[in-house]
């Protein structure tokens, strides 16, 4: 059976069994050895569109086929709820009108939070609690229904032998039992397909305005989804695996060779394990420093198109990558380096590897002193074994790629050097990498 198969046969099962709203809401948690309401003996094999077959489908259970388009998360229809979810961004609400969200998906008229909604965002169950430490939370993402499993029947008759495990007097224990047996409520409908959802909650102390969270939220939600918000222009672009090291300074970089055959390029980040003293009190965990940010070269400014001899491409954008909107006086802070990305764009005859990097905020700081590494003494290079491959493509590879790791670490006074920037570059028909260190002011 194929994997949409495989994923309505679970669903098909699932149908009629019982579900504690206050735990996992994954199919592997259904409560019961089976279906927990009776329906009716009657079934059919149903036909999939890839050509298989769903075998035993009860009559009182329809399988839909959804439409298959790609949707995004609008939890409040038109003149229904908040109107916070702007037609290209994330929706933004408080911790009740959220839990009022996932509860109304889930067809529940409650008002406690389910247990999904306490997952995803990280609480406790104390909902109590867990509102009082909540300014605000944000939802955002796509999802592509494939089938939707439901039971027809509205009137539904539990089987006589849960009946007969109700509890018929208060006993908690008796409660609790029967709950973890059969949970709280029987689940009616499954949803077969997938999603992409992101889930960022703002604590009661952050100082961030409404509009700054919103803002916030909507710079994840580009980020994450950039694929597929700009996936007309997907095809003539190729990126390597996005490196992103959250909270830790990067200090060093270096083109690597990897894959079994070590004939893909990628990039490697050397970050610091811990922060040190006097960067705490500005990028602690606790410390709010807003969303990380991309930031890469125009892809028509040909200025920076430098020749190289490989199949995989032609040319290498040599433009240097740094943040333009942090200047040496900006007191409200210097973005940094944390991620890297090698990506190529494809223009038919001309092929291009350019890198994107990641740049995150560390707030209350200046730089004080910048210099690009054009040339990197002995005492900062680190150079990777190039004899470790026979193979004869990877040692044409190593001819065309310098494995060079450029860094600056204690002993490079006056210490804490940080990469501020970066670029790809040609040297003697080699492709390098250089970075841009700076020295903060704290």
């Amino acid at each position: 059976m194929s994997l949409a198969g495989s994923a309505l046969e679970a669903a098909l099962l699932a149908v009629g069994r019982g579900l504690d709203a206050a735990g996992d809401h994954r199919l592997l948690y259904c409560k019961g050895d089976g279906r927990l309401v009776a329906l009716e003996d009657r079934a059919r094999d149903l036909p999939l569109p890839d050509g298989g077959v769903l075998p035993s489908v009860p009559h009182d259970v329809e399988v839909e086929q959804c439409r298959r388009d790609l949707e995004r998360i609008r939890p409040f229809p038109s003149g229904s709820g908040p109107s916070s979810a702007a037609a290209d961004g994330p929706f933004v609400c408080s911790f009740d009108k959220m839990a009022e969200y996932f509860n109304r998906k889930s067809c529940l008229s409650e008002t406690v939070p389910l247990g999904s909604f306490n997952s995803l965002f990280s609480f406790t169950g104390s909902w109590k609690n867990d509102a009082a430490t909540t300014k605000a939370l944000a939802i955002d993402g796509y999802s592509l229904p494939l089938f939707r499993v439901k039971i027809r029947n509205s009137e539904l008759t539990l089987l006589e032998s849960v009946k007969r495990r109700i509890p018929n007097v208060w006993d908690p224990s008796a409660l609790a039992s029967f709950i973890e047996n059969y949970g709280t409520h029987i689940i009616i409908s499954v949803t077969v397909g997938g999603k992409d959802e992101v889930y960022i909650k703002q604590h009661s102390l952050s100082q961030l305005s409404e509009l700054e969270f919103k803002n916030y939220a909507r710079e994840i939600g580009r980020e994450r989804f950039a694929d597929v918000e700009n996936k007309s222009n997907a095809s003539s672009i190729n990126y390597s695996e996005k490196i992103s090291v959250g909270r830790r300074p990067v200090v060093g970089l270096k083109l690597i060779l990897e894959g079994a055959k070590q004939n893909r390029l990628a990039i490697h980040l050397q970050h610091l394990g811990s922060l040190p003293k006097i960067f705490l009190p500005h990028w602690d965990s606790y410390i709010t420093i807003g969303p990380p940010k991309w930031q890469g070269p125009e892809e028509q400014d040909s200025r920076w198109f430098e020749p190289i001899k490989w199949k995989n491409f032609a040319h290498v954008s040599t433009a240097p990558i740094e943040y333009t909107e942090t200047n040496i006086t900006d007191l409200s802070g210097v973005y940094i380096v944390t991620g890297a990305q090698l990506g190529v764009w494809d223009f038919g005859a001309k092929s291009v590897l350019h890198l994107k990097l990641l740049f995150s905020r560390v707030p209350g700081c200046t730089i004080r002193r910048s210099v690009w590494d054009h040339s990197p003494s002995s005492s900062s290079v680190h150079r990777t074994d190039e004899s470790s491959s026979s193979s004869s493509d990877n040692a044409k590879l190593l001819k065309i790629v310098d494995l060079t790791e450029t860094f600056k670490g204690p002993q490079d006074a006056p210490g804490h050097w940080l990469i501020t920037g970066a670029k790809l570059g040609v040297e003697k028909g080699r492709i390098v990498v250089r970075a841009k260190y700076s020295l903060l002011n704290y």
